[in-house]
């Protein structure tokens, strides 16, 4: 069967050139150029192209097949693709203008042996110059953006690891046929992460251009934001920053530093040291509270510090695996351990316990939410902080998306399609609404109760609904375009008393403010995870999986500075994460796994 394959391959490549040069397939398309900025110039001889033919195969273990081809011919100077459609000069140019940093080398099948199970993308573009002479570019890689790059020209062969060809050659496809390489949307906008050149490149070839980094707008403000950086051990959660000093926690140590200067006023080491996991960066691990500083270490210990010294007050043993959030409620010290540790914030003896494993715990000042599984299955449930009593339990597939306010809790019955609000102390509902769909999301701010919904069946955003607390629908916002909704949501609400925005953050990077049914402004950031959403001062500021900072414009969106943290992409980029403070007096604080500590002074935007 294989045999067969490879021969049909074979076979449909030499139709598939053929036919592009007949002119015989059509592809359709529409006309989409997110970006007029351009790489630095190749030398001029290259800019007479004459035909593009672009081949795409890739195999899926599902989908054994899949074969695309278009072909862009230039007619009396302008260009057609073979619908008989008008091609913007500027893709063409912009994909002459990414031979940049050309290595000469043999072919490279793939970088540094990455595997992505099941899928083999093949890339062949031929690029025909008016004189005759053929560039053929071509990609057999499965890594990020299908880096590496092969070029051959003239009797040479090159290698390209910048990313620039990949995004060239998305625009010109988006332009072809947007609906089809949609996925590639990010990559054609922002341009592709370049891959660590590997040590046995040294000097690029002399006929293409050698190039920097592309800068990206509103970098070099974002710099300016930089009141001081620290080399640290590699960091572990987020840093704290209360009464002008700023908190962080190392593999080993808890580091308590002078927020306006950086210097160093104390270290607490712990009695073991930690193993780095990196997908805690968003855990807030250290609390402060009057006048003590309290940790959750990564040997699994909480420690209570006197704030001005580090002087350890007491310490506390629990059986969790890694640092874990910590909530303070009167004289309670509650934490997430795996389960639910409730100790006397003075002298850490054990309150109350919860053994369960337990997961997505949400504190609300007296009460706990939390997702865990027993004997019987999993389940939700409503804690009393005080006590540890469960107040409301369910079966978890029969209430899903439970949120808590002021005595009433409110969650989905997915079997009926139907959102209740229940009195905890007594479990009457006070009132039912039914709504079509499935829920992806349901939160509650400012008396209002907002559910986002999806066509599960399409897999496409479908509505954000807005209700009061009595039931009663105030707007509802309906999707009237395609939004592939794949992975999760979250809503964020501004706390100030002045607007009713919300706040809906998409998977792909993507922030829509939406008030009384209609959108205010929608803005795109580079990475694909957004992991921390604050608002100070009407400013927006945010970090996502880029290792970036993204300060926004609360009215319009707009993005006023990027500040770059942490920007070296080793595998994919959706590992790069930074670890991002709360905001106090106008500083906000950044950390990275690697150890870098940030502080921003961003009174003034």
């Amino acid at each position: 069967m294989k045999r067969v394959i490879i021969a049909l391959t074979i076979i449909l490549e030499i139709a598939f050139f053929a036919a592009l040069h007949t002119g015989l397939i059509p592809s359709p398309g529409s006309h989409v150029i997110h970006s007029t900025e351009y790489p630095p110039r190749v030398p001029e001889k290259f800019y007479d192209v004459a035909a593009l033919d672009i081949l795409y195969t890739a195999e899926y273990r599902q989908n054994p097949f899949v074969y695309r081809f278009y072909k862009i011919q230039n007619t009396e100077g302008a260009y057609y693709s073979n619908t008989g459609k008008n091609i913007d000069f500027s893709v063409i140019r912009y994909l002459m203008d990414s031979l940049t940093d050309l290595y000469e080398s043999e072919y490279q099948k793939n970088y540094k042996e990455f595997y992505l199970g099941g899928y083999y993308p093949h890339f062949t573009v031929v690029i025909t110059l008016t004189n005759g002479k053929d560039i053929i570019i071509k990609s057999d890689s499965n890594y990020y953006c299908f880096i590496p790059w092969n070029i051959e020209y003239d009797g040479n062969t090159y290698v390209q690891y910048n990313g620039r060809i990949p995004t060239a050659l998305f625009r010109i496809l988006q332009e072809i046929e947007p609906d089809t390489w949609s996925d590639y949307q990010k990559e054609a906008y922002w341009g592709c992460y370049p891959a660590e050149l590997p040590a046995i490149y040294t000097d690029p070839s002399l006929l293409f251009p050698k190039t920097e980094p592309a800068a990206i707008p509103g970098e070099e403000q974002g710099k300016s934001c930089l009141l001081w950086e620290a080399a640290l051990d590699p960091v572990m959660g987020s840093p704290c920053s209360h009464g002008g000093r700023v908190y962080v926690t190392v593999t080993d140590r808890l580091l308590s530093l002078d927020a306006p200067t950086g210097d160093v006023l104390w270290e607490f080491v712990f009695d073991e040291p930690g193993e780095i996991l990196p997908f805690l960066h968003s855990t807030e691990n250290i609390l402060v509270h009057e006048g003590k500083v309290y940790c959750s270490a990564p040997d699994s210990w909480i420690y209570c510090l006197e704030g001005e010294t580090g002087e350890l007050l007491w310490k506390h043993k629990t059986g969790a695996q890694y640092i874990f959030s910590m909530h303070m409620f009167e004289d309670n010290l509650v934490s997430f351990t795996g389960g639910i540790t409730c100790l006397n914030k003075e002298t850490g003896r054990l309150i109350w316990e919860m053994t369960d494993s337990t997961w997505n715990e949400t504190f609300y000042h007296d009460k706990v939410l939390l997702e865990g599984i027993e004997e019987e299955g999993p389940y939700r449930a409503l804690v009393d902080v005080n006590t540890g009593v469960i107040l409301w339990k369910e079966n978890f597939f029969d209430a899903t998306y439970p949120v808590y306010r002021n005595g009433v809790l409110y969650f989905c019955n997915p079997k009926e399609n139907t959102l209740i609000s229940i009195d905890i102390w007594t479990g009457e509902p006070y009132w039912y609404y039914v709504y079509g769909g499935t829920v992806t999301g349901l939160t509650i701010n400012k008396d209002r109760v907002i559910l986002v919904l999806f066509n599960e069946k399409e897999n496409l955003l479908d509505s954000v609904v807005v209700l009061d607390t009595k039931g009663s629908e105030i707007w509802t916002y309906t999707y009237s375009r395609k939004i592939t909704w794949e992975f999760g949501y979250t809503v964020n609400c501004i706390p100030s008393e002045d607007t009713d925005a919300l706040f809906l953050i998409r998977e792909g990077g993507f922030i829509q403010a939406l008030k009384d049914g209609d959108t205010l402004w929608e803005t795109e950031v580079r990475g694909t995870q957004i992991t921390s959403f604050n608002i100070y001062e009407e400013v927006i500021y945010i970090s996502d999986n880029d290792g970036k900072i993204y300060c926004l414009n609360l009215d319009t969106g707009k993005i006023l500075w990027i500040f770059a943290a942490a920007d070296k992409l080793t595998a994919f980029p959706d590992d790069i994460y930074v670890y991002v403070s709360s905001i106090e007096d106008g500083l906000l604080f950044v950390a990275t796994s690697e150890g870098s500590l940030y502080a921003l002074s961003i009174e003034e935007v």
